[in-house]
Protein backbone atom coordinates (compact mmCIF):
# COMPACT_ATOMS: atom_id res chain seq x y z
CA UNK A 1 0.00 0.00 0.00
CA UNK A 2 1.66 3.24 -0.91
CA UNK A 3 0.82 6.65 0.58
CA UNK A 4 0.68 10.31 -0.27
CA UNK A 5 0.05 13.09 2.87
CA UNK A 6 -0.25 16.55 2.63
CA UNK A 7 -1.17 18.87 5.71
CA UNK A 8 -1.24 22.67 6.53
CA UNK A 9 -1.44 23.51 3.22
CA UNK A 10 -3.51 26.38 4.55
CA UNK A 11 -5.01 27.94 1.53
CA UNK A 12 -1.70 28.17 -0.93
CA UNK A 13 -3.21 27.17 -3.77
CA UNK A 14 -0.72 29.14 -5.81
CA UNK A 15 2.66 30.16 -6.29
CA UNK A 16 3.63 32.38 -3.64
CA UNK A 17 7.43 34.04 -3.56
CA UNK A 18 8.32 34.74 0.40
CA UNK A 19 11.65 32.60 1.38
CA UNK A 20 9.72 30.34 3.45
CA UNK A 21 7.11 28.97 0.97
CA UNK A 22 8.33 29.40 -2.52
CA UNK A 23 7.98 26.42 -4.78
CA UNK A 24 5.49 24.97 -1.81
CA UNK A 25 2.46 25.85 -3.71
CA UNK A 26 0.00 23.08 -4.75
CA UNK A 27 0.61 24.09 -8.40
CA UNK A 28 4.16 22.38 -7.65
CA UNK A 29 3.37 19.74 -5.29
CA UNK A 30 0.28 18.62 -7.78
CA UNK A 31 2.96 17.27 -10.21
CA UNK A 32 4.05 15.09 -7.91
CA UNK A 33 0.33 14.15 -6.34
CA UNK A 34 -0.27 13.10 -10.35
CA UNK A 35 1.43 9.95 -9.75
CA UNK A 36 -1.82 8.57 -8.80
CA UNK A 37 -3.28 8.69 -11.82
CA UNK A 38 -0.62 5.99 -13.18
CA UNK A 39 -0.39 3.68 -10.26
CA UNK A 40 -2.88 3.23 -6.85
CA UNK A 41 -1.89 5.45 -4.60
CA UNK A 42 -3.96 6.49 -1.32
CA UNK A 43 -4.06 10.02 -1.22
CA UNK A 44 -4.90 12.19 2.25
CA UNK A 45 -4.83 15.32 3.32
CA UNK A 46 -4.45 15.26 7.62
CA UNK A 47 -6.15 18.80 8.13
CA UNK A 48 -5.45 22.52 8.09
CA UNK A 49 -6.14 22.64 3.73
CA UNK A 50 -8.41 26.03 4.12
CA UNK A 51 -7.36 29.60 5.49
CA UNK A 52 -8.43 30.12 8.74
CA UNK A 53 -11.36 32.25 9.67
CA UNK A 54 -10.25 36.48 9.48
CA UNK A 55 -9.57 38.58 6.96
CA UNK A 56 -7.37 36.14 5.06
CA UNK A 57 -10.04 33.80 4.51
CA UNK A 58 -11.56 34.25 0.85
CA UNK A 59 -14.70 31.82 -0.50
CA UNK A 60 -13.62 31.53 -3.65
CA UNK A 61 -9.77 31.07 -2.89
CA UNK A 62 -11.20 28.28 -0.83
CA UNK A 63 -13.37 26.73 -3.29
CA UNK A 64 -10.67 26.96 -6.06
CA UNK A 65 -8.16 24.82 -3.65
CA UNK A 66 -10.82 22.65 -3.44
CA UNK A 67 -11.62 21.78 -7.25
CA UNK A 68 -7.77 21.61 -7.25
CA UNK A 69 -8.59 18.71 -4.87
CA UNK A 70 -10.70 17.16 -6.33
CA UNK A 71 -9.06 16.80 -9.58
CA UNK A 72 -6.04 15.55 -7.82
CA UNK A 73 -7.94 13.00 -6.93
CA UNK A 74 -7.93 13.14 -3.04
CA UNK A 75 -9.63 9.64 -1.12
CA UNK A 76 -9.97 11.71 2.07
CA UNK A 77 -9.61 15.70 3.46
CA UNK A 78 -9.65 15.57 6.80
CA UNK A 79 -10.66 18.58 9.22
CA UNK A 80 -8.55 20.12 11.16
CA UNK A 81 -7.40 23.20 13.44
CA UNK A 82 -7.94 25.68 10.44
CA UNK A 83 -11.76 24.49 9.25
CA UNK A 84 -12.42 24.57 12.77
CA UNK A 85 -12.38 28.24 13.00
CA UNK A 86 -14.70 28.72 10.40
CA UNK A 87 -18.68 29.03 11.93
CA UNK A 88 -21.37 26.31 10.47
CA UNK A 89 -22.84 28.33 7.77
CA UNK A 90 -19.74 29.31 6.22
CA UNK A 91 -18.05 26.07 6.14
CA UNK A 92 -21.50 25.01 4.68
CA UNK A 93 -20.91 27.28 1.91
CA UNK A 94 -17.13 26.53 1.01
CA UNK A 95 -17.60 23.01 0.77
CA UNK A 96 -20.72 22.88 -0.71
CA UNK A 97 -20.38 20.29 -3.60
CA UNK A 98 -17.38 18.94 -2.00
CA UNK A 99 -18.81 17.01 0.76
CA UNK A 100 -17.25 13.77 -0.63
CA UNK A 101 -13.95 15.38 0.04
CA UNK A 102 -14.14 15.39 3.73
CA UNK A 103 -14.23 12.51 6.01
CA UNK A 104 -14.25 12.72 10.21
CA UNK A 105 -15.45 10.60 12.86
CA UNK A 106 -15.62 12.90 15.56
CA UNK A 107 -17.01 16.38 14.87
CA UNK A 108 -20.68 16.48 15.29
CA UNK A 109 -23.73 18.13 14.58
CA UNK A 110 -24.58 19.39 17.74
CA UNK A 111 -28.14 19.70 16.57
CA UNK A 112 -28.47 16.28 15.30
CA UNK A 113 -25.80 14.28 17.11
CA UNK A 114 -24.44 12.80 14.17
CA UNK A 115 -21.09 12.98 12.46
CA UNK A 116 -21.24 16.20 10.38
CA UNK A 117 -19.18 14.87 7.66
CA UNK A 118 -18.69 11.11 6.58
CA UNK A 119 -17.19 9.27 8.92
CA UNK A 120 -14.96 6.90 6.88
CA UNK A 121 -14.54 6.17 2.94
CA UNK A 122 -13.62 2.92 1.73
CA UNK A 123 -10.96 3.36 -1.08
CA UNK A 124 -10.55 0.85 -3.53
CA UNK A 125 -6.89 0.77 -4.96
CA UNK A 126 -7.35 -3.04 -6.93
CA UNK A 127 -5.76 -4.95 -5.27
CA UNK A 128 -6.78 -4.27 -2.15
CA UNK A 129 -9.65 -2.10 -0.02
CA UNK A 130 -9.36 0.82 2.31
CA UNK A 131 -10.93 2.03 5.21
CA UNK A 132 -10.23 5.42 5.59
CA UNK A 133 -11.06 7.58 8.85
CA UNK A 134 -10.67 10.82 9.64
CA UNK A 135 -10.13 12.37 13.45
CA UNK A 136 -10.15 15.92 14.46
CA UNK A 137 -7.66 16.78 17.41
CA UNK A 138 -10.13 16.82 20.37
CA UNK A 139 -8.57 19.00 22.36
CA UNK A 140 -8.55 22.33 19.97
CA UNK A 141 -11.76 24.67 19.99
CA UNK A 142 -15.06 24.59 17.99
CA UNK A 143 -17.35 26.86 16.81
CA UNK A 144 -21.14 26.87 18.33
CA UNK A 145 -22.99 23.88 16.22
CA UNK A 146 -20.37 21.62 16.31
CA UNK A 147 -19.57 19.37 18.88
CA UNK A 148 -16.19 17.40 19.12
CA UNK A 149 -16.06 14.04 20.47
CA UNK A 150 -13.71 11.32 22.13
CA UNK A 151 -12.74 9.38 18.74
CA UNK A 152 -11.90 6.40 20.44
CA UNK A 153 -15.23 6.09 21.15
CA UNK A 154 -16.48 7.19 17.90
CA UNK A 155 -14.43 4.50 16.13
CA UNK A 156 -14.88 1.74 18.39
CA UNK A 157 -18.53 1.14 16.86
CA UNK A 158 -17.71 1.10 13.36
CA UNK A 159 -14.75 -1.03 13.46
CA UNK A 160 -17.04 -4.44 12.60
CA UNK A 161 -18.52 -2.98 9.38
CA UNK A 162 -15.16 -1.83 8.32
CA UNK A 163 -13.64 -5.06 9.21
CA UNK A 164 -16.15 -6.80 6.46
CA UNK A 165 -15.78 -3.95 3.99
CA UNK A 166 -12.18 -3.40 3.94
CA UNK A 167 -8.63 -4.84 4.43
CA UNK A 168 -6.87 -2.37 6.24
CA UNK A 169 -7.77 0.62 8.51
CA UNK A 170 -6.14 3.60 8.23
CA UNK A 171 -6.52 6.76 11.02
CA UNK A 172 -5.37 10.13 9.89
CA UNK A 173 -5.66 13.56 11.08
CA UNK A 174 -3.52 15.98 13.01
CA UNK A 175 -3.54 15.20 16.27
CA UNK A 176 -0.94 14.91 19.47
CA UNK A 177 1.46 11.75 19.48
CA UNK A 178 -0.36 10.12 22.66
CA UNK A 179 -3.57 10.15 20.84
CA UNK A 180 -2.00 8.31 18.32
CA UNK A 181 -0.63 5.67 20.50
CA UNK A 182 -3.69 5.54 22.23
CA UNK A 183 -5.90 4.82 19.24
CA UNK A 184 -3.32 2.02 18.65
CA UNK A 185 -3.52 0.24 21.87
CA UNK A 186 -7.35 0.76 22.26
CA UNK A 187 -7.76 -0.11 18.49
CA UNK A 188 -6.03 -2.97 17.58
CA UNK A 189 -7.92 -3.66 15.14
CA UNK A 190 -6.62 -0.49 13.01
CA UNK A 191 -3.74 -1.31 10.39
CA UNK A 192 -2.35 2.32 10.46
CA UNK A 193 -2.16 5.67 12.13
CA UNK A 194 -1.20 8.61 10.55
CA UNK A 195 -0.91 12.13 12.37
CA UNK A 196 0.60 15.33 11.02
CA UNK A 197 1.42 18.29 12.76
CA UNK A 198 1.76 22.20 12.04
CA UNK A 199 4.93 22.76 14.82
CA UNK A 200 7.73 24.42 12.40
CA UNK A 201 10.66 21.57 12.03
CA UNK A 202 9.19 18.62 14.16
CA UNK A 203 10.79 15.08 12.23
CA UNK A 204 8.56 11.66 11.00
CA UNK A 205 8.77 9.29 12.92
CA UNK A 206 7.80 5.37 12.86
CA UNK A 207 7.16 3.18 15.35
CA UNK A 208 4.83 -0.01 16.04
CA UNK A 209 2.43 0.21 19.24
CA UNK A 210 0.22 -2.98 19.96
CA UNK A 211 1.15 -4.56 16.43
CA UNK A 212 -0.18 -1.35 14.73
CA UNK A 213 1.72 1.01 12.80
CA UNK A 214 2.17 4.78 13.93
CA UNK A 215 3.48 7.11 11.72
CA UNK A 216 4.07 10.33 12.52
CA UNK A 217 4.72 12.36 9.04
CA UNK A 218 6.74 15.74 10.95
CA UNK A 219 5.60 19.11 9.91
CA UNK A 220 5.23 18.85 5.91
CA UNK A 221 3.06 22.35 5.24
CA UNK A 222 5.92 22.66 2.58
CA UNK A 223 6.11 19.17 1.16
CA UNK A 224 4.77 15.77 0.76
CA UNK A 225 5.05 12.48 2.57
CA UNK A 226 5.26 8.76 0.69
CA UNK A 227 4.47 6.49 2.80
CA UNK A 228 4.52 2.38 1.69
CA UNK A 229 3.22 -0.18 3.79
CA UNK A 230 3.79 -3.72 2.60
CA UNK A 231 2.46 -7.50 3.63
CA UNK A 232 4.04 -10.86 3.26
CA UNK A 233 1.71 -12.40 0.60
CA UNK A 234 1.95 -15.84 2.16
CA UNK A 235 1.79 -14.39 6.05
CA UNK A 236 -0.11 -10.99 5.32
CA UNK A 237 2.61 -9.93 8.08
CA UNK A 238 3.69 -6.51 7.96
CA UNK A 239 6.80 -5.44 6.62
CA UNK A 240 8.89 -2.62 7.86
CA UNK A 241 7.27 0.41 6.31
CA UNK A 242 9.47 2.59 4.49
CA UNK A 243 8.84 6.86 4.07
CA UNK A 244 10.53 9.54 2.57
CA UNK A 245 9.59 13.41 1.99
CA UNK A 246 9.06 14.48 -1.04
CA UNK A 247 10.12 18.45 -1.18
CA UNK A 248 9.21 20.65 -4.48
CA UNK A 249 12.08 22.55 -5.87
CA UNK A 250 12.29 25.22 -8.43
CA UNK A 251 12.95 22.34 -10.68
CA UNK A 252 9.13 20.86 -10.20
CA UNK A 253 7.11 21.35 -12.96
CA UNK A 254 4.01 23.43 -12.22
CA UNK A 255 0.77 21.64 -12.92
CA UNK A 256 -0.85 22.11 -16.28
CA UNK A 257 -4.78 21.34 -14.82
CA UNK A 258 -4.10 23.49 -11.51
CA UNK A 259 -2.78 26.52 -12.71
CA UNK A 260 -5.78 26.37 -14.96
CA UNK A 261 -7.84 26.48 -11.85
CA UNK A 262 -5.83 29.06 -10.34
CA UNK A 263 -6.32 31.35 -13.42
CA UNK A 264 -9.93 30.91 -13.29
CA UNK A 265 -9.76 31.73 -9.64
CA UNK A 266 -7.72 35.12 -10.65
CA UNK A 267 -10.04 36.04 -13.40
CA UNK A 268 -13.04 35.79 -11.22
CA UNK A 269 -11.64 37.69 -8.18
CA UNK A 270 -9.77 40.34 -10.32
CA UNK A 271 -13.46 40.99 -11.82
CA UNK A 272 -15.48 41.08 -8.45
CA UNK A 273 -12.56 43.60 -7.10
CA UNK A 274 -13.62 45.88 -10.27
CA UNK A 275 -16.84 45.75 -9.79
CA UNK A 276 -16.85 46.69 -5.90
CA UNK A 277 -13.69 49.48 -6.08
CA UNK A 278 -14.31 52.77 -6.21
CA UNK A 279 -12.18 56.38 -6.61
CA UNK A 280 -11.71 57.90 -3.10
CA UNK A 281 -13.72 60.27 -1.34
CA UNK A 282 -11.44 63.18 -1.05
CA UNK A 283 -13.55 64.74 1.94
CA UNK A 284 -13.30 61.30 3.73
CA UNK A 285 -9.88 60.56 2.77
CA UNK A 286 -8.06 63.54 2.71
CA UNK A 287 -5.48 63.67 6.13
CA UNK A 288 -8.18 65.98 7.78
CA UNK A 289 -10.76 63.87 6.98
CA UNK A 290 -9.42 60.89 8.71
CA UNK A 291 -7.46 62.99 11.39
CA UNK A 292 -10.51 65.12 12.90
CA UNK A 293 -12.28 66.60 15.62
CA UNK A 294 -15.40 64.39 14.62
CA UNK A 295 -13.00 61.36 14.63
CA UNK A 296 -11.54 63.04 18.43
CA UNK A 297 -8.54 63.81 16.64
CA UNK A 298 -7.97 59.72 16.47
CA UNK A 299 -4.39 59.31 14.62
CA UNK A 300 -4.90 57.56 11.45
CA UNK A 301 -2.66 56.34 8.79
CA UNK A 302 -1.12 58.84 6.25
CA UNK A 303 0.96 57.23 3.86
CA UNK A 304 4.56 57.09 3.14
CA UNK A 305 4.17 60.15 0.81
CA UNK A 306 3.02 62.31 3.73
CA UNK A 307 6.18 61.30 5.67
CA UNK A 308 8.35 61.67 2.43
CA UNK A 309 7.27 65.42 1.89
CA UNK A 310 9.51 66.25 5.43
CA UNK A 311 11.70 63.07 5.86
CA UNK A 312 13.95 63.25 2.66
CA UNK A 313 16.87 61.39 3.32
CA UNK A 314 14.69 58.37 5.13
CA UNK A 315 12.52 58.44 2.17
CA UNK A 316 15.58 58.70 -0.32
CA UNK A 317 16.54 55.53 1.63
CA UNK A 318 13.13 53.74 1.35
CA UNK A 319 12.92 54.20 -2.12
CA UNK A 320 15.58 51.91 -2.96
CA UNK A 321 14.62 49.56 -1.11
CA UNK A 322 12.42 46.51 -2.00
CA UNK A 323 9.88 47.82 0.62
CA UNK A 324 9.31 50.49 -1.88
CA UNK A 325 7.96 48.44 -4.49
CA UNK A 326 6.45 45.26 -2.44
CA UNK A 327 3.06 45.43 -3.95
CA UNK A 328 4.05 45.53 -7.36
CA UNK A 329 6.08 42.11 -6.77
CA UNK A 330 2.39 40.49 -5.80
CA UNK A 331 0.71 42.54 -8.61
CA UNK A 332 3.52 40.68 -10.71
CA UNK A 333 2.50 37.37 -9.56
CA UNK A 334 -1.06 37.97 -9.55
CA UNK A 335 -1.15 37.57 -5.84
CA UNK A 336 -2.58 41.41 -5.36
CA UNK A 337 -5.80 39.88 -4.66
CA UNK A 338 -4.50 36.99 -2.34
CA UNK A 339 -5.14 38.62 1.49
CA UNK A 340 -1.91 36.38 3.05
CA UNK A 341 0.48 38.56 0.86
CA UNK A 342 -1.46 41.62 0.92
CA UNK A 343 -1.52 41.83 4.74
CA UNK A 344 2.41 41.91 4.43
CA UNK A 345 2.43 44.31 1.49
CA UNK A 346 0.33 47.28 2.83
CA UNK A 347 0.31 49.30 5.84
CA UNK A 348 -2.81 49.19 8.08
CA UNK A 349 -4.19 45.99 5.99
CA UNK A 350 -7.75 45.14 6.93
CA UNK A 351 -7.86 48.05 9.57
CA UNK A 352 -10.51 50.45 10.00
CA UNK A 353 -8.32 53.55 8.42
CA UNK A 354 -5.77 50.91 6.79
CA UNK A 355 -5.47 49.37 3.46
CA UNK A 356 -9.04 48.36 2.29
CA UNK A 357 -8.57 44.99 0.34
CA UNK A 358 -11.48 45.01 -0.86
CA UNK A 359 -11.60 48.45 -2.52
CA UNK A 360 -7.90 49.10 -2.97
CA UNK A 361 -8.09 51.78 -5.47
CA UNK A 362 -10.05 53.93 -2.49
CA UNK A 363 -6.49 53.38 -0.03
CA UNK A 364 -3.80 53.41 -3.30
CA UNK A 365 -2.26 55.18 -1.24
CA UNK A 366 -1.52 52.58 1.60
CA UNK A 367 0.56 50.45 -0.61
CA UNK A 368 3.40 48.83 -0.12
CA UNK A 369 6.06 48.39 2.97
CA UNK A 370 5.85 51.83 4.66
CA UNK A 371 7.11 54.20 7.18
CA UNK A 372 4.02 53.53 9.49
CA UNK A 373 4.38 49.65 8.99
CA UNK A 374 7.33 49.58 11.20
CA UNK A 375 6.82 53.12 13.53
CA UNK A 376 3.10 53.65 13.83
CA UNK A 377 0.15 55.75 12.28
CA UNK A 378 1.81 59.24 11.31
CA UNK A 379 -1.40 61.14 10.73
CA UNK A 380 -1.57 62.97 13.81
CA UNK A 381 2.17 64.45 13.54
CA UNK A 382 1.81 65.08 9.64
CA UNK A 383 -1.23 67.02 10.43
CA UNK A 384 0.79 68.87 13.40
CA UNK A 385 3.44 69.35 10.90
CA UNK A 386 1.59 70.99 8.40
CA UNK A 387 0.18 73.43 10.79
CA UNK A 388 -3.48 72.08 9.89
CA UNK A 389 -3.77 71.45 14.10
CA UNK A 390 -1.54 72.22 17.42
CA UNK A 391 -0.07 69.78 19.68
CA UNK A 392 -2.63 71.38 21.92
CA UNK A 393 -5.33 70.06 20.28
CA UNK A 394 -4.45 66.70 20.95
CA UNK A 395 -3.56 64.00 23.29
CA UNK A 396 0.16 62.55 22.65
CA UNK A 397 0.21 59.53 20.53
CA UNK A 398 2.07 56.37 20.18
CA UNK A 399 4.96 56.18 17.78
CA UNK A 400 7.55 53.60 17.67
CA UNK A 401 10.96 55.27 17.23
CA UNK A 402 13.07 51.58 17.10
CA UNK A 403 10.65 48.92 15.03
CA UNK A 404 13.00 45.49 15.73
CA UNK A 405 9.92 43.51 16.78
CA UNK A 406 7.63 45.17 14.03
CA UNK A 407 9.81 43.23 11.43
CA UNK A 408 8.84 39.46 12.52
CA UNK A 409 5.35 40.25 12.04
CA UNK A 410 5.80 39.47 8.41
CA UNK A 411 9.22 37.84 8.20
CA UNK A 412 8.82 34.89 10.23
CA UNK A 413 9.28 31.55 10.37
CA UNK A 414 6.87 30.31 7.57
CA UNK A 415 7.58 33.29 5.14
CA UNK A 416 11.38 34.29 6.37
CA UNK A 417 12.59 31.01 7.52
CA UNK A 418 15.95 33.23 7.40
CA UNK A 419 15.44 36.34 8.27
CA UNK A 420 18.37 38.09 11.02
CA UNK A 421 17.48 41.34 11.90
CA UNK A 422 21.12 42.61 11.63
CA UNK A 423 21.31 41.52 8.04
CA UNK A 424 18.44 43.27 7.09
CA UNK A 425 18.36 46.12 8.86
CA UNK A 426 21.48 47.41 7.54
CA UNK A 427 19.76 47.02 4.14
CA UNK A 428 17.66 50.04 5.19
CA UNK A 429 19.07 51.91 7.85
CA UNK A 430 18.31 55.25 8.97
CA UNK A 431 18.09 57.56 11.28
CA UNK A 432 18.97 56.59 14.86
CA UNK A 433 18.45 53.40 16.98
CA UNK A 434 19.09 53.05 20.33
CA UNK A 435 21.99 50.19 21.37
CA UNK A 436 19.69 48.39 23.58
CA UNK A 437 17.54 47.16 19.94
Amino acid sequence: MEIFVTAAIRGQLDECNCPGKRYTNLQRRASILRAKERRPILLLDAGSSLTEAGVEFNNERQRHLLMAYQDLGYDAVVPGRTEKTLQKQLLKTVTAGFESLFVCVNIQDEDTGQPYFQPYKIVDLGSSKVGVIGVSDPSTSIPTGFKLVDPILAIRPLLGELKKKADAIVVVGIFPAKLADRIAKELPEVTLVVTSTESFGAPATIRLVNNVTVFETGEIRSSICQLRLEFEPDTGKKMQPVYRILATDANTVVDRRVTQIVNDYKTKEYARIEGATSLPDPSTYSLLGRVSAETGWRNAYAGTASCGSCHTEEYDIWSQSAHSHAFQTLKSDGNDINNSCVRCHTVGFAESDGFDYENPRRTAYLVNVGCENCHGRGGLHAAIMEGKITPEQVQDYEFNPTPKASCVTCHDKANSPHFKFETYWAKIKHGPIKKSD
